[in-house]
């Protein structure tokens, strides 16, 4: 597997698992607002989501390590996201419940599947790059410090440019054809010559 591939799809990974959760504040909002309740919500959802595709990503890594999966993967996070756009209306308006009980149920529904998708894509890149057990420190501190550089960006690209200039819908669209792309790509940058 070529690292430096590796490094920019868990970046990629990272950088859009925020850019969700910054999002999921913006469409939850019109409806139960932006209380810390709300943001206490996406922030657990997200956690639990990652906790969890982190173990199934591991676990899928265990019974086998090929880069097919890494753009799989990719793919079914990035048609989850795809879906968003056109339902999250809709649900919001059929929502009932208190503001912490709403926006649970919301932000349960928007990002639990990208949020899973993307831990596991974490740790099936870590597995599938780790080559001895000898460098596996080395190689999952530096996809998680990659992830984590990626989810900074994200966190701040979001609020900074992205939310200033552009529409929720057309930034989850870009967000899930980005992903799309890499998915799309991920054979070309993942695969070495001496893989």
């Amino acid at each position: 597997m070529n690292i430096k591939g590796a490094r920019l799809v868990v970046f990629i990974s990272g950088a859009v698992t925020m850019i969700l959760e910054i999002l999921g504040a913006r469409i939850i909002a019109p409806f139960f607002g932006t209380t810390i309740i709300v943001w206490s919500n996406l922030i657990g959802v997200v956690l639990i989501a990652m906790a969890l595709g982190y173990y199934l990503g591991g676990s899928l890594a265990d019974k086998t390590q090929k880069t097919k999966y890494i753009t799989r993967l990719l793919f079914a996070a990035s048609i989850s996201i795809f879906f968003i756009v056109p339902i999250y209306k809709y649900i919001l308006i059929y929502i009932g419940g208190s503001v912490g009980t709403g926006s649970l149920i919301s932000a349960f529904l928007f990002l639990t599947i990208p949020g899973v998708l993307s831990g596991m894509i974490i740790t099936y890149t870590i597995r599938v790059c780790t080559h001895s057990t000898d460098t596996l420190g080395k190689t999952s501190g530096n996809l998680y410090g990659i992830s984590t550089i990626g989810s900074i960006a994200g966190v701040f690209f979001t609020s900074l440019v992205l939310i200033p200039n552009f529409s929720v819908q057309t930034i989850i669209l870009t967000t899930a054809t980005i992903l799309l792309a890499t998915s799309l790509f991920s054979k070309i940058f993942l695969t070495s010559s001496s893989s």
